[in-house]
């Protein structure tokens, strides 16, 4: 294992009382010089820095997401037969990413170019916080950009390490098996965060609002993005056809139904999906000094409707009403700012 740098270890902090980490003679683990909480060292630059204790519901979730990555088999059937970690299982799951946000995030590599300025990051420090299969990770380090990404389970932040061990990165890349609610770093430490479609399914996702800000230095920006719940998708797909036509609002909450009808919804759904309006998102980004709200998504999920159900009344809306619904009634919400 390579000597760590310096740097990082004055970076991180205990996710449980904050204090600072040591490194251990052996190098193959941290330690909490105030609560004397041991963190271990997996590999070269992959940390485990999770809390001493963490809830049922965000073992839950924690353990659902190791088990249902989003990586390529959430879009290509039979990728089953791509061995997972290999370079063709990332360069699929990469092209998919590609492939879902075109054109309204991305028209050319990097991917999301239209919403991250990579330039403005040369020399920065940049903080990705749920990092999946590492897609936007080798976005960053491919650029020569330091990046930290940091997932709540193992089998995302190991795939996303992998990606360290298949490129030559120019820049320097950075894993953590953490938490978003109790990120282990310390305050103002970061230039850029990064948070894309993860904080919504957070046990509390007010509360990972708040350490982006703790982390994030003065003037530092950032991009989130989470299920908008302004949206056509929430009210008309999510609550009148599923919730009140199929009756299903009967036998669940809403925050049970979204959770059903998001993220692998043909599997049963996942433990947590939060839709969150403007209104909520403006009181849980108070304290950023700027805050910007941007409605978007594929234009094809407006374009078609839910009428595709009904075939005696189909239509099709021309794409630039189709774009200015998006535009204001999105699926999505892109959340940017500055501290």
């Amino acid at each position: 294992m390579k000597k760590i740098n310096q740097d990082i270890v004055q970076l991180l902090a205990c996710p449980d009382c904050r204090g600072n980490l040591s490194l251990a003679t052996d190098s193959k683990s941290f330690r909490c010089e105030k609560c004397l909480h041991e963190f271990d060292i997996l590999k070269d630059n992959f940390f485990v820095l999770l809390p001493k204790n963490i809830s049922a519901k965000k073992k839950e979730i924690m353990d659902w997401w190791g088990n249902n990555k989003p990586d390529l088999d959430a879009y290509i059937v039979g990728s089953e037969n791509i061995q997972e970690g290999s370079w063709e299982y990332y360069e699929n799951t990469d092209r998919k990413w590609f492939k879902w946000h075109h054109p309204w995030a991305n028209t050319k590599n990097p991917i999301m170019h239209k919403w991250v300025d990579y330039a403005s990051l040369l020399n920065k420090r940049v903080l990705e916080v749920g990092c999946g299969a590492g897609t936007m990770f080798k976005q960053f380090c491919g650029l020569g950009i330091e990046c930290h990404a940091l997932d709540l389970n193992y089998p995302c932040a190991n795939l996303t390490h992998r990606r360290t061990e298949l490129n030559n990165f120019k820049g320097k890349g950075y894993v953590y098996q953490g938490d978003a609610e109790n990120l282990p770093f310390k305050d103002n430490s970061f230039d850029y965060i990064l948070s894309y479609g993860v904080l919504h399914h957070s046990e509390d996702t007010q509360k990972a609002f708040d350490e982006l800000y703790r982390v994030l230095r003065p003037g530092g920006n950032f991009l989130v993005m989470v299920y908008n719940k302004d949206s056509i998708n929430y009210w008309w797909h999510i609550i009148f056809l599923w919730g009140i036509v199929k009756g299903k609002l009967l036998k669940m909450s809403p925050k049970q139904l979204t959770a059903f009808r998001t993220d692998r919804n043909y599997q049963g759904g996942n433990p947590k999906a939060d839709f969150l309006s403007k209104k909520e998102l403006k009181r849980m980004f108070s304290k950023f000094s700027k805050v910007n709200l941007h409605p978007t998504g594929p234009v094809d999920q407006i374009k078609l409707l839910p009428w595709s159900k009904f075939p005696i009344f189909k239509f099709f809306v021309p794409t630039f009403i189709a774009q200015k619904l998006v535009d204001r009634y999105g699926k999505i919400m892109n959340i940017t700012g500055e501290k």
